[in-house]
């Protein structure tokens, strides 16, 4: 049993803070300029999307970003991979020449400034987990966990 292994202080926060710029990942040169591209293509319902993501998985929502655009609002994120495959966004990010890793990024910190310049949303609160009693945050779950399980129910090692 790992009861109330979940909130170790040596965990990871992958959450992003709505007062955070960097978010929970590696911004990867995300500049202004890519901001303002992308806020060339992005819309409304890009933005209702995001609303929906905030309300369903709180502060992890960045991470389901890139496939529920897919799956949400292809047009949209075919947009993203069109300023990607021209390299017109992303090109600080580590694999600028591979478009779907550019796309992805775009996908999660594109959203995350537009969400931030418009609208708050809070911290990832602590839980329990109800099969092992830790205490954790959906913050500490791998960004796999919450793209494989959905929203934080269970902790980290219970996912596992």
């Amino acid at each position: 049993m790992h009861a109330g292994s979940g909130n170790r202080g040596s965990d990871r926060d992958w959450s992003f803070r709505y007062a955070d710029p960097y978010g929970g990942f590696n911004p990867y040169g995300w500049s202004d300029a890519d901001q303002a591209r992308f806020a060339a293509v992005w819309t409304r319902d890009g933005d209702d999307l995001v609303d929906a993501l905030i309300e369903t998985y709180g502060a992890m929502w960045p991470w389901v970003c890139p496939r529920r655009l897919l799956t949400r609002l292809p047009a949209l994120a075919e947009s993203l991979h069109d300023l990607a495959r021209r390299k017109l966004i992303g090109q600080g990010h580590t694999y600028r020449d591979r478009s779907d890793a550019v796309y992805d990024h775009a996908a999660m910190y594109g959203p995350f400034h537009a969400a931030r310049a418009r609208r708050s949303w809070p911290d990832a609160p602590p839980q329990t987990c109800p099969l092992c009693t830790a205490v954790f945050t959906a913050g500490q779950l791998n960004p796999w966990i919450v793209r494989q399980f959905g929203p934080a129910r269970w902790c980290k090692q219970c996912c596992i």
